[in-house]
């Protein structure tokens, strides 16, 4: 994606058929295809009308203050939030088989920070199961190299001067309801079998390098 005005809809690296059984098409197609790009369209309208922010990239735009009246700053940072989030939760998933649980480095410090990687992935979900109402849980590296859980509502992100997020999962009913029916916990499962651990992994090594 080109990371200024106008943002360009990133494609998914992978067929909306590719997901199942874990993912069916047509949750994918309606989150990625429609919402996701709905939200790219939505952001490029409101910048259109504010030149001074076309070189901004999204992180900047969630953070930082504009200096525009409130309720349009408000809805720029939200679908910012929007297109950034979902950008890192297509990019956390693979087709095909995942690797299971990162390897080297990323795996220890999951392990040193959570007990195991086993106890990593029931906390994620107990978060995920304390969303109230529609929201992200995240996994950070921190500045000093370990990584933590975080949970944010609606389409707010983590603090980028904190944190550098390097895992997401949307647990937005759009994410889910068509194949797994008020069922998170299931989704949850299935979504933990699609991580892309190799992206992350790379993600959190380019984090650490550029602290």
């Amino acid at each position: 994606m080109q990371n200024g005005f106008p943002f360009e809809k990133t494609l998914l690296p992978y067929d909306y058929t590719e997901l199942v059984p874990y993912c069916d098409p047509d949750t994918l197609y309606l989150h990625h295809h429609q919402l996701y790009n709905s939200y790219v369209d939505m952001l490029n309208y409101l910048l259109s009308k504010y030149s001074q922010y076309h070189t901004w990239t999204l992180e900047r735009l969630i953070s930082e203050d504009l200096s525009i009246p409130v309720t349009q700053e408000r809805q720029i940072k939200h679908f910012a939030g929007a297109v950034y989030n979902h950008n890192l939760y297509f990019d956390s998933m693979c087709s095909g088989k995942s690797s299971g649980q990162p390897e080297e480095k990323l795996l220890e410090v999951i392990s040193d920070n959570y007990g195991s990687f086993e106890m990593f992935k029931k906390i994620f979900k107990q978060a995920a199961s304390n969303v109230l109402g529609t929201g992200w849980v995240w996994l950070n590296s921190g500045k000093d190299g370990s990584v933590h859980i975080s949970v944010t509502q609606n389409n707010k992100s983590p603090s980028f001067e904190s944190v550098t997020p390097i895992l997401v999962v949307d647990t937005w009913e759009h994410a889910y309801y068509l194949h797994y029916p008020a069922q998170l916990n299931e989704y949850m499962d299935s979504w933990l079998s699609l991580v892309n651990w190799k992206h992350v992994e790379k993600k959190f090594v380019e984090s650490i390098a550029n602290k």
